[in-house]
């Protein structure tokens, strides 16, 4: 709004003009069934950033005679990016809180958009009050202040970011110097863990099919579902994110509609394939019935490989056959036709 309105920067208006009308056709006409908003929005920013750059230089400007409210400004700013960046990472888990002011707090910082909302809203409040204590009071020395407290509190976010070490090894108990901290990598280094998912190249042939709880689940937790591809080269029955397919597509995920379109009945069906796949995958090890054994079946999947720590089950007879066993990895050959009943 500043660049489209503001004199001073008409020489770049047609520019931003043409940049933020391409961004927005990229929203309604590249079919991205994998891609998030931000990816297209982070080409957006990035070709603007000369212009910006010169936003900001011009903004330092306007406030120059004021270096000791800037430096202050600046100060606040970094520090509320930085705490916003550990908040948010603090309420990333999925527990539930009793205290309401807890609740809020979760329901805010859970949520990117309302995170990144949340800063702006405070870094117009911190402006309004500097642009106040200003002898030069105008909509331009607010704006100016507004501008330098956004960039600083950005740099505030990089901040908490980096220092995410030290946050994690007081929420968690994380090794903070040396050791090995990554709990995935420590998880994947796993010699029983491995040396059970070799078994499925041992028990398998090469153009069998195999399914996988690995790296699936409703809550938070591991992320390694592409893992499992890594370890065994077949064909997967399905492997991903399911926390990021709910995030991305959740009403295709979570309810059916009617379809108007060809387009929007084969992506409905594709969306409907996707969800099948995943809680099947998942609802097996723990509930095998003969409606999740036939899902797989009909996909012609003989293998399924258990995470054994996402389930309390250790015999899935008679949907399936255990081949192999230990501490970390059971192997399962799935039933053939005709299909148990229950």
């Amino acid at each position: 709004g500043i660049l489209l309105l503001s004199k001073t920067y008409q020489k770049y208006r047609m520019f931003l003009i043409i940049a933020t009308l391409f961004y927005c056709f990229t929203q309604f006409l590249v079919p991205r069934a994998f891609v998030m908003d931000l990816v297209f929005l982070y080409p957006y920013l990035l070709v603007l950033t000369p212009v910006l750059a010169q936003l900001a230089y011009s903004s330092f400007l306007i406030n120059k005679k004021y270096a000791v409210n800037n430096f202050k400004l600046g100060v606040i700013a970094t520090t509320s990016g930085m705490m916003f960046k550990i908040c948010y990472d603090l309420f990333q888990t999925e527990f539930k809180y009793e205290n309401y002011f807890k609740r809020l707090l979760s329901t805010v910082f859970q949520n990117q958009i309302f995170t990144t909302l949340s800063l702006f809203v405070f870094c117009a409040l911190i402006s309004a009050f500097f642009a106040r204590l200003l002898t030069e009071r105008s909509l331009k020395t607010f704006m100016a202040c507004l501008i330098i407290a956004g960039l600083t509190s950005n740099f505030g976010i990089l901040i908490g970011n980096q220092i995410r070490p030290i946050t994690e090894h007081f929420r968690y108990g994380e090794i903070l110097w040396g050791g090995e901290r990554d709990t995935l990598l420590v998880r994947w280094d796993n010699q029983t863990l491995l040396k059970g998912l070799a078994h499925a190249n041992t028990l398998s042939q090469a153009d069998d099919i195999v399914a996988s709880n690995f790296g699936l689940s409703r809550g938070s937790g591991f992320r390694d579902g592409i893992r499992i591809q890594i370890e065994i080269p077949r064909s997967i029955y399905i492997s991903g994110n399911y926390e990021y397919y709910l995030s991305s597509f959740p009403l295709q995920m979570t309810q059916t509609y009617l379809a108007q379109s060809d387009h929007a009945r084969k992506f409905s069906a594709w969306a409907a394939m996707i969800s099948e796949r995943f809680n099947t995958s998942m609802d097996f090890p723990n509930y095998p019935s003969r409606d999740l054994l036939a899902n797989m079946r009909k996909e012609n999947v003989k293998w399924f490989v258990v995470d054994l720590t996402n389930t309390p089950l250790r015999d899935w007879e008679p949907w399936a056959t255990t081949r192999f066993m230990n501490e970390k990895v059971a192997i399962l050959e799935l039933a053939q036709a005709p299909v148990p009943s229950n």
